[in-house]
């Protein structure tokens, strides 16, 4: 497979975190919406799945962001949390990866 092929193929999944981002995004200011609504959470997954299908959230992720909408809870975003730090796939990472990968196909997550 040709560089320029795996490259497109690269963007195409960046692409696709980012649209699913977005739509996580959209789902859970739609759920704040309805939430303050006092509609429930089983309607709001239902109208979301109706639309979305597949791309939904899951039901038990509505219900949670329903409970922090109740306790108001005004941010949409995810809280910083302990652990893992906070990362973005970029084109430059990819290509930093897969070059360190092509200098060294040994080399362990630890070392990128």
């Amino acid at each position: 497979m040709s560089k320029a092929c795996c490259i497109h193929i690269d963007d195409f999944q960046t692409n696709k975190a980012k649209r699913n981002r977005r739509n996580k995004e959209k789902f859970r200011f739609y759920s704040k919406v309805r939430t303050v609504f006092n509609i429930p959470t089983g309607v709001v997954y239902d109208e979301l799945y109706s639309v979305c299908g597949d791309q939904a959230s899951y039901y038990t992720t509505a219900k949670r962001w329903a409970k922090w909408f109740c306790a108001d809870q005004e941010e949409i975003e995810n809280e910083a949390r302990p652990g893992r730090s906070v990362t973005e796939t970029t084109f430059e990472n990819i290509v930093r990866v897969r070059l360190l990968i092509d200098d060294d196909p040994h080399i362990t997550i630890e070392e990128i």
